[in-house]
């Protein structure tokens, strides 16, 4: 039990640095906060693995037939579809 607890703690300590972004309409991603000096990690994380305490990083699949991008996710499967240039640490 004291072991479960830790774990939960040091996900929510660990958690804390990220927040949920709209990386595009209709697609949601965390990032990583800005740091002190404004600079943001260029990675975008899987929100689905983030609620199950995982940090999970969404993989570039490629273009789709639609003209837009597809990133996903390795471990639940799950995707964001984004337009074609928008790319983690862009501006949204």
């Amino acid at each position: 039990l004291e072991k479960e607890i830790r774990e939960m703690n040091e996900w929510s300590s660990k958690a804390d640095a990220y927040e949920l972004q709209q990386v595009a309409v209709g697609a949601f991603a965390y990032v990583g906060k800005p740091k002190d000096d404004g600079v943001r990690q260029e990675i975008w994380f899987c929100p689905d693995c983030f609620h199950s305490a995982q940090l999970r990083v969404l993989q570039y699949k490629g273009l789709a037939p639609n003209g837009r991008t597809e990133y996903s996710c390795n471990s639940c499967r799950g995707s964001i579809m984004v337009p074609d240039g928008v790319r983690p640490g862009g501006d949204v």
